[in-house]
């Protein structure tokens, strides 16, 4: 219906993390510990409103996957 307000629009956050390789136990903990966060500030309602969405990406723990994935990202 045209009455209704547009769901807000979500704040995108992203993150390069070492998801596999040998620095993966780190990346995955760290995943785990954003994806806990926007899930606790999105149970509060968000940013001013405005839900958290979080984007991950594998940057294999190497610095030139790391350039990769965060280009991706922006």
């Amino acid at each position: 219906r045209a009455d209704e307000p547009s769901p807000p629009v979500p704040v995108r956050i992203g993150a390069s993390l070492a998801l596999s390789g040998k620095l993966a136990f780190m990346g995955l903990a760290e995943r785990t510990a954003l994806e806990m966060a926007v899930e606790s500030v999105n149970a509060r309602g968000g940013v001013v409103g405005r839900p958290l969405e979080l984007r991950v990406e594998d940057n294999l723990g190497d610095a030139r996957a790391a350039v990769t994935s965060v280009s991706k990202l922006l």
